[in-house]
């Protein structure tokens, strides 16, 4: 930072898709500059932005289709094959 200031030194201050941009994706991938939030919306099922400590749920209803599941912070995924008809039930 004492040298060349960059927007991933304060990744606390990005929102959500520039954060995806600078910390996730680094300069290794070539993204698109054009429509980057339309590109990201269209294989995105839903998101949700955090404070440091805080707790959410976040219900989605998936396609019945296999998905994975990716939280870009851990890198971690979940990979499911949703099938059936939609329901409001929980499980």
């Amino acid at each position: 930072p004492r040298v060349r200031r960059i927007a991933a030194h304060n990744p606390h201050e990005l929102p959500l898709l520039e954060y995806f941009r600078q910390i996730y994706w680094a300069s290794g991938v070539d993204l698109p500059e054009e429509d980057f939030a339309r590109k990201i919306e269209a294989f995105s099922l839903a998101d949700i932005e955090l404070a440091p400590g805080e707790k959410a749920v976040l219900p989605i209803q998936l396609p019945s289709e296999f998905v994975i599941l990716f939280e870009p912070v851990t890198h971690s995924a979940q990979f499911i094959d949703a099938k059936g008809e939609p329901t409001k039930e929980r499980r």
